[in-house]
């Protein structure tokens, strides 16, 4: 993760800043780094393990995409559309 130079003094009073990864590839002293950082949260999805990271910094969450990517393996299998799944995922899913 690098630094920027932005601070938030620098941004608007009620700005809130995310990180949203699609793989948590946190290493080493990330989770002590997002700790300290300006980011509000950061989100990424379960495709490798990160409990131990999530346990260090309570900014990191989870989404968990197992049933998105099962259903998109099943629709390239059968040659079904994949575009669906571009408009038919819920928010919650």
């Amino acid at each position: 993760m690098q630094e920027t130079p932005l601070g938030k003094d620098n941004l608007p009073s009620k700005a809130q800043v995310y990180l949203i990864a699609t793989h948590g590839l946190l290493t080493g002293d990330a989770a002590q780094k997002i700790e300290n950082s300006l980011l509000d949260e950061v989100v990424v999805t379960n495709t490798v393990p990160h409990e131990l990271q999530k346990m260090q910094c309570h900014k990191i969450r989870t989404v968990d995409i197992s049933l998105l990517l099962s259903e998109a393996i099943r629709r390239i299998h059968n040659g079904e559309s994949m575009s669906y799944l571009f408009m038919n995922v819920s928010k919650n899913d």
